[in-house]
Order: C-alpha cells, then structure tokens, then sequence
C-alpha cells in the first residue's frame, strides 16, 4: 500500500495522555489543524489512487444534536424541507415528550438520519458493565418512544479503553474536538477495528466543500445555511451503507 494512503486512512494508537494533552494545546493554537492536516493527507492519498479522477465535491456528513436540547424544533424542520441531509443525535436522560416524538417522526419522513447521544458519565466511567447496561436502557427508550434503533453513537466523551465495547455495538461512533482528550488526535473517518471513529472537528462548513471527494464531518449549528450547504451535503444512509460494506 502506498505511504501516502496509509498515513491517511490508518489509524493510529492512541497516544499517551501527556501526548494527547499536547495535542489538545496545538488545537486551541490553531497549530494542528483539521483543514490543514487531515484533509491535505486526505487530498493527498485520493491523488494517490485515483489520479485525475480525484476530484469532486465534499461529501459533508452533517451532524446535529443533542435533542432535545437548544435546538429549535421549527428550524430543525426547515432544515430537513430544504433538502439538508442531516443526522441528529436524540438524547434519552429523560422520557420525550409527544410533540418531541411527533418531530422525530417528521424528520424520519423527510429522511433525516438518527444516531443515539451517549450518556457522558458512563462514557467517561471506568465500568464497561455500567456502559454496557446504560446502552441497552438508552437504546430501549429510543426504541419504544421512538422506533429508532440507531447504528451510531454520539460520544461527546469516551474512555479509549471501552473501544472494542462499543464497536461490536455501532458501525459508526462519533465524537467533536473533545475526543482528542481521550482518543488523541487522529484522521477522520477511519476504521479502528470493527467500527469507523468519526470525530468532528469543524463546526463551520464554510470553506469546507471545496474538499475534494472527501468525506467530511461537521458538527453543525442549527443555524447553518441548509439549503446553500444540501448541494454538498452527502447522505448518511450511503455512508452507513459503505460503512457496512467496508465491514463484509
């Protein structure tokens, strides 16, 4: 394989936490930069491969949530009607409401995807029993309000430790800049071992759909621009099915 792919899509061991400290500082600096860093070896590698047939547009997954949470009920439905293909993470610490399960519904119509939002004190907690029985709770709530059985985690904090805990659970887990906390800065996406880990490091697309090919993963505001970012937003049902594919 050639260096400049594996460098690209190969993940690495997470570091120790002295590193992953440093790594944190370097991005608050702007000195380890998602756009600089991640999508030049992307860009890169693609080159690599595929020669001139390596460009195209960005492939944006767009991820929102928690819900319920700030965000606007009525703006998350024009988003959806605008075309934006979007995945939205449901939190389940406390019972949805009806209204809330009626929107739910909505979106689902409008082909919006879902993934479930880990519960951080479980994630972050050194017990993978505790983990485990509070996943089950959260996915059997989201099932039985919702009719939702989601194949990605949000995780906005993880212990490195519970990874293959959690792979053998979801095809996808994502997490934000926070994760470099706990995992180290690493490419986004990449496969470690059964399951793609998906950290968003940009909550801003602008800029960001001039990335060739790329798959890119934005953890967006609900008060983003939908219907000028759905041209460049990709859907997450056919990156979930490349996952699985990608997984045999």
């Amino acid at each position: 394989m050639r260096r400049d792919v594996r460098a690209a899509v190969f993940s690495r061991r997470v570091p120790a936490r002295i590193s992953r400290a440093y790594q944190q500082r370097l991005l608050r600096r702007g000195r380890l930069a998602y756009r600089s860093h991640t999508l030049a070896e992307m860009a890169t590698a693609r080159r690599a491969v595929l020669g001139e047939r390596a460009g195209g547009g960005a492939r944006l997954l767009v991820r929102l949530g928690p819900f319920p949470g700030e965000l606007d009920p009525d703006r998350l439905r024009e988003m959806a009607d605008a075309g934006l293909p979007f995945l939205l993470a449901v939190d389940t610490s406390r019972a949805l409401a009806r209204e809330e399960v009626e929107l739910l519904a909505d979106l689902r119509r409008a082909g919006v995807a879902f993934a479930l939002h880990g519960p951080p004190d479980v994630l972050s907690g050194r017990s993978e029993k505790a983990l485990g029985d509070a996943l089950d709770a959260a996915e059997a709530r989201l099932a039985g309000e919702a009719a939702i059985r989601p194949d990605v985690l949000v995780a906005p904090t993880l212990r490195h430790a519970h990874w293959k805990a959690l792979a053998k659970r979801y095809s996808v887990i994502a997490g934000d800049r926070r994760a470099v906390r706990d995992m180290g800065y690493q490419g986004t996406p990449l496969f470690r071992g059964d399951a793609v880990w998906l950290p968003a490091y940009e909550r801003d697309p602008a800029g960001l759909t001039e990335a060739a090919g790329a798959w890119v993963p934005i953890a967006a505001r609900d008060g983003v621009d939908a219907a000028a970012l759905a041209p460049h937003a990709a859907s997450w049902e056919e990156f979930l099915e490349a996952v699985r594919r990608a997984r045999g």
